[in-house]
């Protein structure tokens, strides 16, 4: 995910409270720096109330010496590291948001 992150949020909150859903979600959210990251504290609580059915993966394309996460854009080998295999069909969705067209040809190529 880049860019626009409320709408997203908004739906997981719903989704993620409704106890007779068993979704699992992953978010991978792109920035360019660590503080550039919305919401970062809401998808933490999330991460940390939901652990079996909600993570978040945050990717920095520049990441200073502290930071421990994944750092460029998200392409082929961070998706096959954190999304599931396509082997498994209908079983997985992958939704695609934000401003960045490189983002959505990178994920629709691979």
């Amino acid at each position: 995910m880049r860019g626009d992150s409320a709408p997203l949020y908004q739906v997981l909150q719903h989704a993620l409270a409704d106890k007779t859903n068993k979704t699992k979600f992953k978010l991978m959210y792109a920035n360019v720096t660590e503080k550039d990251i919305l919401l970062r504290e809401e998808f933490d609580a999330m991460k940390k109330k939901y652990p079996d059915t909600f993570d978040v993966v945050y990717v920095l394309d520049k990441g200073d010496a502290n930071w421990k996460g994944a750092t460029g854009y998200i392409g082929a080998d961070l998706i096959k590291k954190h999304i599931p295999p396509p082997s498994l069909g209908e079983k997985v969705k992958v939704f695609i948001c934000g401003m960045n067209t490189t983002l959505h040809l990178e994920c629709i190529k691979n």
